[in-house]
């Protein structure tokens, strides 16, 4: 499980985790919403709420199933935020197949 700070725009480590097959919570900022879909893709949190992180955080953790579906499902937006054009969507395309190839068979 992956879990954020209060600030970010459209943080890469999200994205690093969402292709890597991690189940991601992260604070509800900027860019993140656009990416992590509450309950789908993930779960979201206000910011500055360190009791609501780790409710959500434990609710994972308690149901390896529901994160797992929700690590899945996380792999299409992720593929879809790296992609673009110049060296940054390059980059985005390799580290997602990088992400495909070392988390083949975990979920």
């Amino acid at each position: 499980m992956f879990a954020l700070s209060r600030y970010e725009g459209l943080p890469t480590a999200i994205v690093e985790a969402m292709v890597s097959g991690i189940p991601v919570v992260a604070t509800a900022v900027n860019a993140v919403a656009d990416v992590v879909i509450p309950g789908e893709t993930g779960l979201l949190v206000p910011p500055q709420r360190p009791d609501l992180m780790a409710d959500a955080e434990r609710y994972l953790l308690d149901r390896p199933s529901v994160a797992a579906g929700m690590a899945v499902r996380a792999r299409g937006p992720a593929r879809r935020a790296v992609r673009g054009t110049g060296a940054r969507g390059r980059a985005g395309g390799s580290l997602y197949r990088a992400g495909q190839a070392s988390t083949q068979g975990i979920y």
